[in-house]
């Protein structure tokens, strides 16, 4: 799904790293805990920010989960095939555009 987006936006400040991207119809964000020496921001193309993320995740087996306690999904209504599941993952194995 990365690969619709152009670049990605991360911004590290405090004790977390913040993720933005967008299409200008529909965005991702996302923040995950994390030690920050240096705070600071940078956008990076999508399709590289993947390529790090699956070489170093996907390569060890590891499956990654969204997982958030309060879930607030919002999409495109070019978006076919999103379920709310109830234990607040969000699967995006089925979804498509219109």
């Amino acid at each position: 799904m990365l690969e619709r987006y152009s670049n990605v936006l991360m911004e590290a400040k405090g004790n977390q790293v913040s993720f933005l991207a967008t299409d200008l119809e529909v965005g991702l964000r996302s923040k995950c805990a994390a030690t920050i020496t240096k705070a600071g921001s940078l956008t990076l193309p999508a399709k590289k920010f993947y390529e790090i993320v699956a070489r170093k995740f996907l390569a060890e087996g590891s499956i990654i989960y969204l997982y958030h306690t309060q879930v607030l999904v919002a999409h495109s209504d070019k978006v076919e095939g999103y379920k709310q599941l109830p234990d607040g993952l969000v699967r995006v194995v089925g979804v498509k555009l219109k």
